[in-house]
């Protein structure tokens, strides 16, 4: 099923979910199957997402996508 903008937004809204920390999980997510073979555990995935957060919030003309790849 389909939803667009709106209902995304609301259900972002209902279950508290942050724009920005989901991106960061899902790059996370591709990089670790794409270049790290799945070779991370739960608590490693935790800790790159947190550090590539701050990085993002305090980094200028960078994307979440270069950051999770360096």
């Amino acid at each position: 099923m389909l939803v667009n903008y709106k209902q995304t937004l609301e259900t972002a809204r209902k279950y508290g979910i942050d724009a920005i920390m989901l991106t960061i999980a899902e790059e996370m997510q591709n990089a670790k199957l794409d270049l790290l073979n799945n070779a991370m555990n739960d608590k490693e995935f935790e800790l790159c997402c947190s550090l590539v957060e701050d990085a993002y919030l305090k980094a200028e003309n960078i994307t979440i996508n270069q950051l999770v790849r360096a």
